[in-house]
């Protein structure tokens, strides 16, 4: 009997009849479908799929671990499988578990994992790729560093310089710590998570991503601190840094108490950690409400001890709105001799080697472009809408929008806020503020300067004020940016970084100026705060070490993902145990990505 149709489609059909329905493509699309998943992990997921599929067709492989999950039939009893699957497959050390006091946690369990920066430094020694690519991606710029960074003011005696070769061996390491919102978030009644990372600075100065920068060390819900809490966090991660900073295993815990003979413990004491390298902890990262109620600096709003760094005041003769050249409060700089007759915190963290007041750094990120610039941005585009352009206030706000809006056109750095109501410029209350994020402020000094000069009133002194402030801050910005460890600096070079430190005093000297001129005018405007004075401690700093280094950009980009990171584990968990569950996805996540 003859055949019907030929060999192809023979075969299309033989193809269509084995067929069949996808029960993880159906689940997929439906997830897709109701927004609980994204395009791109949809696409990822099927990739993977095919290629279990590919491995398992050709080579007859099998995945036991994928078949053990699927057995499960509770989501609790999986959590928990997963849990001791994720615990039991990773290579890097587990998280140190230990009983630190926390309300509402049972005293008799450990209550917290920290993953230890002494244990972190060595899993990313001993691994393939993680030293290169998160501690010290290039030996030859760590003498480069310290050529530099040893002139630093809390570098006065400290206890490194007296290590013979420490220039090809001493790893830079700066702590951060910020909260984060998690449950709750944007609500009155919004619960956050106190978090602490650190980073190599040899990384940051490499470019590194803050994915592979910043490494989690530790995280708790700020409503559940006891008074006891922090001292004894604070208290262990001294130890773990102490034994970052010798370099070697330690023979005793952190309470103090020498490890049992025989112990994995007992046997690697002595032993060097990362073959020479050792971590030494020089600079504290954070905003000021994180330094003054967590590190125990000086409240930065105080009017008699408002800064960390020297001994300047809001008003009498170490004022900090006096700017000019050599000034009272720049005589008054601390050093490490006598810091602590200012401000003498009981952080166990500042009775680490060398460790003082003056490595609290000044943070560019909350200090200039979420402080300085977003008050004077926010009163410059008042008075153009107010007293330079000639329609409604609202109609000219549009205007000065879509004025960036084509600036920017060709620029890699733009504004992305939309100015579509007077509230992104003007709060119903107090000053104004130009909305927006530190990356926003940080794209407007082009813009902002070319629309001033455009529209501003030549004849008018403050006008004049304002548009030289514009100037020397565009040119403070290039320096920065053409000095940047993007292009090889660690450090803004001596000269240029004098004549940054002198347009900065001259840009806060005009400001003063401007608020006084409107204050007498009974006109609310160009409102002044010490954030202004901390940025200039860090233009003056940047001689040593180059702002961009220092500043929270990486820590804030690693809060947001630890808040996707908590909120995963919040289902079923007590508060204590959120944390320990988050550690140990940190740590599986570490390897996973082959990061360790």
């Amino acid at each position: 009997m003859k055949r019907r149709r030929g060999q192809q489609q023979r075969l299309q059909h033989a193809s269509a009849a084995m067929e069949a329905e996808s029960a993880l493509e159906s689940l997929l699309m439906e997830s897709f479908a109701s927004g609980a998943i994204s395009g791109a992990f949809c696409h990822a997921v099927i990739k993977a799929a095919v290629q279990d599929i590919t491995e398992a067709r050709d080579n007859g492989s099998t995945f036991p671990l994928m078949e053990k999950l699927a057995h499960i039939v509770h989501s609790k009893n999986f959590n928990l499988a997963l849990e001791v699957a994720l615990k039991n497959k990773a290579e890097l050390m587990a998280p140190m578990e230990v009983s630190i006091p926390l309300q509402g946690a049972p005293d008799n369990q450990p209550s917290c994992r920290i993953m230890l920066p002494h244990e972190m430094l060595h899993g990313k020694y001993t691994s393939s790729s993680g030293w290169q690519k998160s501690i010290l991606p290039n030996p030859d710029h760590l003498a480069r560093f310290w050529s530099t960074f040893k002139g630093h003011p809390c570098m006065q005696g400290h206890d490194v310089l007296k290590r013979p070769g420490f220039e090809q061996c001493a790893i830079p390491l700066c702590l951060h710590g910020d909260e984060v919102p998690v449950v709750g978030v944007g609500k009155i009644w919004c619960h956050s998570v106190l978090q602490f990372s650190f980073n190599s600075l040899m990384a940051t100065a490499a470019g590194r991503s803050a994915e592979d920068c910043q490494i989690l060390i530790w995280g708790i819900f700020e409503k559940y601190v006891l008074p006891e809490t922090m001292p004894a966090f604070f208290g262990l991660l001294k130890w773990s840094f102490d034994i970052c900073y010798s370099g070697r295993w330690p023979s005793r815990d952190w309470r103090g108490v020498k490890y049992a003979p025989g112990t994995p413990e007992a046997r690697r004491a002595g032993s060097q950690l990362c073959a020479g390298y050792f971590g030494v902890l020089l600079q504290l990262n954070g905003d000021l409400d994180y330094f003054a109620k967590w590190l125990e600096t000086p409240r930065w709003s105080s009017h008699a001890k408002p800064c960390s760094l020297c001994r300047a005041t809001f008003r009498g003769e170490l004022s900090w709105l006096d700017n000019r050249p050599s000034s009272p409060w720049q005589q008054s700089c601390l050093t490490t001799a006598n810091w602590r007759s200012h401000w003498s915190p009981t952080n166990p963290i500042f009775r680490l080697p060398g460790m003082s007041g003056l490595s609290c750094s000044m943070d560019l990120l909350h200090n200039l472009y979420l402080g300085w610039l977003q008050y004077f941005y926010g009163s410059t585009v008042t008075i153009i809408i107010e007293d330079c352009l000639p329609n409604s206030p609202l109609q000219n706000l549009a205007y000065v929008s879509a004025f960036i809006k084509d600036y920017q056109k060709n620029q890699k750095r733009k504004f992305k806020q939309r100015l579509h109501k007077l509230t992104m410029v003007q709060p119903k209350k107090g000053y104004p503020k130009m909305r927006g994020r530190a990356a926003d402020m940080q794209s407007l000094h082009d813009a902002l300067l070319a629309l001033f000069t455009e529209e501003m009133d030549e004849t008018n002194t403050q006008h004049r004020r304002i548009r030289l402030f514009l100037e020397l801050n565009k040119q403070v910005q290039d320096s920065l940016d053409e000095f940047s460890p993007t292009f090889g600096f660690m450090a803004v070079p001596e000269e240029e970084a004098s004549a940054i430190f002198r347009k900065g005093l001259t840009m806060a000297q005009l400001h003063v100026m401007l608020f006084e001129h409107f204050k007498s005018e009974e006109r609310k405007i160009f409102n002044l705060t010490p954030k202004t004075h901390f940025v200039l401690h860090s233009l003056w700093l940047s001689r040593y070490i180059h702002p961009a280094m220092l500043w929270c950009y990486k820590g804030e980009a690693t809060m947001h993902r630890l808040q996707v990171l908590w909120k995963s584990c919040l289902p079923g968990c007590k508060h204590w145990q959120v944390g320990m569950r988050a550690a140990l996805k940190e740590r599986y996540l570490l390897w996973l990505k082959g990061k360790v």
